[in-house]
């Protein structure tokens, strides 16, 4: 169909805010999946934004008949008989005219689809109104915005790049410069260490002449700048005329359904990144922002939506707490009043009734303190607005709260009891005298005292309210969220999205093997753990008869490509129809001993007469079971423990032992660590010939034994046969010390096939011969310590296919438990460490600087006198003395006299006594050598 009788399609014959949003879901599901998907992944995607229905619910969709046929009204065709969309005989439909379509034509198109979802439109116009708000209060947004446009839009006009330079350039990604974005600062520095590459790289980005796509491409190519950057700079140059996209708006984007991570990462970036930008200008002018202001909504819609808000409840008794903490819900009863059908069912107050519910309330209380007073005897006491408002407010608050908030169940004081997250809607109980509940999943019931640098308001005993307080958030959930982690390495994302393989280097103790980790889990922290079931087999059955059992049910998949499993459960009561595929974990004696792969559980009467052939019937004796599990897959594993699994339900305990089926997270490996060293092997990475004991009867105790050699698979080659059975998600191989290894041992054939462009590319492995390709969902982090060896040393065939990115000491992570830098008797030490590596730089040791790690204890730095003398003495000092290669004259530039004695050359004895005069000699030394450096930092500045 042409792009004007679609556009009139969606504009005139598509309902808004309909029951169902089949239409809409499946044309925008068409377009962001570039005018080709399958029926199934469109059953996929309806049944998801409509989970009332299980998936079968679709397979007759009206919306697939609507498409694929004429638009008829009044028995006449539409659009001269155009249709949308044709199905071919591999069930696979494509969009007729989709290759005529322009990017802003698509964009259009998907803009239109998604706001026609009331739920959408609803999430998105909630953000949009909070800037208005914001834009209406604070004047220095816009002030900020004309002067950013104003002096960097001449700055990186195309025949002014020439000029900029290296401070110039990284100004410019300060937040308080562009007043904008945050933390795209963070690869600045690598990038002005080739200035003629980054003004070249500029050149292109501004370059109006040349499409977006073609600009794109060529920046990519030339391994560049990665879109949160790129974008902004773009944004400002061309005066607002391109979009920005960077980690807030690719995740509203994907939240909202306009361009999920799945589509994007579907498309080249020269195809994903202008879609976006169009999508984003399309929606700008709905909402009459330009956009510069639209970025503010991306940003308000995910930290809202994933960060949630913090609400403070006080149980007042301990029985209440105890009812909450055990039956997982919480309730508030000082306004135990009829209200809820001032409510919609999320919660949410119908719009207009605030007046209402304050009238309302006061109407409810005075009935109520009329029947009191007549029951006392008293004079009625008077409703006044004060106390309205009060309650009104209390209940309010409580309706506020919402699906992924925090609630901390406190004494009101100075103790916490308990932190959950709200996981259910509002509800009214009757038989409660706290009639207002809210289901609430405990995530911590461990007692704190909350520290007395967080200052609360004098609050009443009964109140519920909102605590927005960043620092005490951070103490109280003890790590940074999901989110934030995401925007925190962002950067680092966009680098393994573009090369798929990325070294962070730099000097011991900067912490890359944490950022390593930090970056994998940020990768995946969309790759939600799916359900599971373990269950135990027969106790008639040996060790023996189950491994047989395993293996005849194995012979028999290969030969039928399934088989049936019996059990004798009554329902599945947590799978979903939609959840299948599963995996499935069979116990036996303690421990797991295979893991399938269960396509389906019928009951036996719904299970075809096909399929009941294929139960074994050496195992089922010719009884029929009440349900069979289908398998595709089963494989004997090395015996874990069922411990190792995790349960689905977090607040239900794992059994000591497995007695019938229970509901288990997934066990996937999403991120795989290995350290290299110098006798680290192909045979251990890849694969390799291993020697096995076997016997001659498997199933005789007492048969001959003998030794045979059989090639085993190595843990890379295990993980990326894993992440080719699941291309969805994303898998990521960490390797620490990377450079220990002997690279071209180690990789072997792999060097090529891990680049980016040779993914898929299959070789033959040369022990067992079969062909091996890298998938391109699989990612490869590795760390390496510069003081073991330099970059520039690396492997040359290995640092080409890896991006590299530095990591250097942090002297502002150095923080106590209230987030202040941390001072153990009187001794800063973020000053210690920034005096001490500024000493080394000054010697020309830079990638040997001291990392900040060997100053913390844990997430903190260092908090006694006696672990700060024990850590200098016992390690900073030994590093030391390696970094300078026993020249002692270079040690001595470093420390001066201080911590060594010179004469013997060994740590002064002083230094090494325990108990106090230890620790107050060391701190008398530390002193002495901090007043020594800063002196001797003077003296230089004077000198200049």
């Amino acid at each position: 169909m042409k792009f004007s009788n679609l556009e009139d399609f969606m504009e005139s014959q598509i309902i808004p805010f309909a029951d169902k949003n089949y239409q809409q879901i499946v044309i925008s599901t068409l377009i962001q999946n570039q005018g080709k998907i399958t029926k199934d992944e469109l059953k996929e995607k309806l049944q998801k934004a409509n989970p009332e229905y299980n998936l079968e619910h679709f397979s007759d969709c009206p919306a697939f008949n609507i498409i694929t046929n004429p638009i008829v009204r009044e028995k006449k065709n539409l659009y001269d008989g155009e249709v949308i969309a044709t199905l071919d005989e591999n069930k696979i439909f494509h969009m007729v005219d989709y290759e005529s379509y322009t990017t802003a034509q698509k964009a259009k198109i998907i803009v239109e689809c998604i706001l026609k979802i009331k739920e959408r439109k609803q999430e998105l116009e909630e953000s949009v109104e909070i800037f208005r708000y914001n834009q209406k209060y604070l004047p220095e947004l816009e002030k900020n915005k004309n002067n950013v446009i104003e002096k960097y839009s001449k700055i990186f006009a195309l025949e002014n790049i020439d000029k900029i330079t290296p401070r110039i350039y990284q100004d410019f990604l300060l937040y308080k410069n562009n007043h904008h974005w945050d933390g795209i600062e963070r690869d600045g520095g690598n990038k002005v260490k080739n200035m003629p590459q980054l003004k070249k790289t500029l050149k292109t980005l501004v370059d109006e002449k040349i499409s977006i796509e073609d600009r794109i491409k060529q920046i990519r190519k030339e391994k560049g700048l990665a879109e949160s950057t790129f974008t902004p700079i773009l944004h400002v140059a061309s005066k607002i005329k391109h979009a920005v996209v960077n980690f807030s708006v690719n995740e509203a984007l994907n939240n909202l359904g306009f361009l999920t991570f799945k589509e994007s990462k579907k498309m080249d970036e020269w195809k994903s990144i202008p879609l976006k930008q169009e999508i984003i200008k399309e929606i700008s002018k709905k909402y009459d922002f330009d956009l510069w202001d639209i970025d503010w909504v991306w940003y308000d819609l995910v930290h809202k939506s994933n960060e949630g808000s913090l609400w403070m409840v006080n149980p007042r008794t301990d029985s209440r707490l105890s009812d909450f903490l055990g039956n997982k819900y919480m309730s508030i009863g000082y306004v135990d009043l009829f209200l809820p059908r001032y409510f919609e069912r999320d919660g949410k107050s119908v719009a207009g009734t605030t007046t209402i519910i304050k009238d309302e309330i006061k109407n409810q209380l005075e009935i109520r303190e009329k029947d009191k007073s007549k029951q006392e005897n008293r004079k009625i006491e008077k409703i006044t607005a004060g106390i309205v408002i009060d309650r009104k407010n209390i209940l309010m608050n409580f309706m506020k709260s919402a699906e992924n908030d925090t609630i901390v169940l406190w004494n009101g004081s100075n103790k916490i009891f308990g932190v959950g997250k709200i996981t259910g809607n509002y509800q009214y109980v009757e038989n409660d005298n706290f009639h207002h509940h809210k289901q609430v999943t405990w995530i911590n019931t461990e007692e704190r005292i909350i520290p007395e640098n967080f200052k609360f308001a004098a609050v009443r005993q009964n109140t519920f309210f909102r605590k927005s307080d960043a620092a005490f958030t951070k103490w109280l959930l003890g790590t940074e969220s999901e989110n934030q982690n995401m925007e925190k390495y962002s950067e680092y994302i966009d680098i393994l999205d573009w090369e798929k393989n990325l070294i962070l280097y730099g000097p011991p103790g900067t912490g890359k093997t944490y950022h390593a980790t930090k970056i994998a889990k940020s990768l995946t922290s969309n790759q939600g753990s799916k359900i599971a079931i373990c269950w135990p087999t027969s106790t008639k059955l040996s060790t023996s008869e189950t491994e047989s059992k395993i293996e005849d049910f194995a012979k028999n998949i290969e030969e039928d490509g399934k088989v049936l499993w019996g059990v004798d459960w009554s329902v599945l009561k947590q799978v979903n129809p939609s959840d299948y595929p599963i995996v499935g974990y069979i116990y036996h004696r303690h421990n797991i001993v295979a893991i399938v792969k269960i396509s389906n559980c019928t009951s036996h009467e719904d299970t075809n007469d096909s399929d009941l052939k294929l139960r074994q019937e050496k195992w089922h004796q010719g009884q029929d079971n009440k349900r069979y599990l289908h398998f595709t897959d089963i494989q004997r594993c090395e015996p874990f423990s069922h411990k190792k699994l995790e349960m689905y339900d977090p607040s239900k305990k794992m059994p000591d032992f497995i007695q019938q089926q229970v509901y288990v997270n997934q066990a996937t490996n999403f991120i795989k660590k290995v350290t290299f060293h110098q006798s680290y092997s192909y045979e251990e990475f890849m694969e390799g010939i291993k020697a096995k004991i076997k016997k001659e009867d498997e199933t005789s105790e007492t048969s001959k034994r003998f030794v045979d050699y059989v090639v085993e698979p190595g843990i890379f080659k295990s993980f990326c046969e894993s992440a080719k059975k699941d291309l969805e998600n994303s898998y990521v191989m960490i390797i620490d010390e990377i450079n220990r290894g002997n690279i071209s041992k180690i990789f072997g054939e792999l060097i090529t096939i891990i680049e980016k462009d040779k993914r898929n590319d299959p070789v033959t492995l040369p022990y067992s011969r079969e062909s091996f390709s890298v998938p391109d969902n699989v990612y490869i982090i590795g760390t390496m310590n510069t003081a073991d060896r330099s970059i520039a040393l690396l492997d040359t065939a290995l640092k080409r296919r890896f991006g590299h990115t530095e990591i250097m000491p942090d002297s502002s992570i150095l923080k106590d438990k209230n987030d202040k830098p941390s001072i153990v008797d009187s001794i800063n030490l973020q000053e210690l460490l920034d005096s001490l590596n500024k000493k080394i730089r000054e010697i020309g040791m830079r990638e040997r600087q001291i990392g900040h790690s060997y100053l913390m204890n844990g997430k903190y730095g260092i908090d006694k006198i006696k672990d700060l003398r024990l850590a200098f003495v016992y390690d900073i000092l030994p590093l030391l003395r390696d970094f300078s290669l026993g020249d002692d004259e270079e040690l001595k530039r470093i420390i001066s006299e201080f911590f060594i004695d010179w004469d013997t050359k060994n740590v002064k004895d002083e230094l090494k006594k325990g108990g106090d005069d230890g620790n107050e000699s060391f701190k008398a030394e530390i002193k002495s050598f901090l007043k020594w450096a800063d002196s001797e930092s003077s003296d230089t500045q004077n000198g200049e």
